[in-house]
């Protein structure tokens, strides 16, 4: 696997490894593009959401965040759970670009700044 795949799109082929299900299974069963687990490029909430309500036993926060359990144990999410967890690392993300933008700035001694994607 490759160093820039992302993160959650790599817990997602872990699961579907785990599961012996293949690229071509995931794509027919959540109406995800075909391709879009080979790009190197992050997913989209939308292609997460068909992922999680296709895959009601994956644990959202080991997928989103990385923490816990690869499968749901007695913790159920719903999808406006979901939305929260992934905001949640949206948020948690855009911090640390603007930490690495203030590092980089201060190493520079030039403005550099992250774009807010969420307010």
């Amino acid at each position: 696997m490759e160093k820039n795949v992302s993160p959650i799109k790599r817990r997602i082929l872990e699961y579907c490894s785990s599961k012996e299900l293949s690229k071509r299974k995931i794509y027919i069963k959540t109406g995800i593009a075909n391709g879009t687990l080979d790009k190197a490029t992050g997913l989209g909430e939308e292609n997460i959401t068909k992922f999680i309500s296709a895959f009601p036993d994956i644990n959202i926060e080991w997928l989103i965040m990385g923490e816990g359990k690869m499968l749901k144990t007695k913790t159920e999410y719903s999808l406006s759970e979901a939305t929260e967890l992934l905001l949640r690392l949206v948020k948690e993300k855009e911090r640390e670009c603007e930490n690495l933008a203030n590092e980089i700035s201060r190493l520079k001694g030039s403005d550099i700044q992250c774009t807010d994607s969420i307010k």
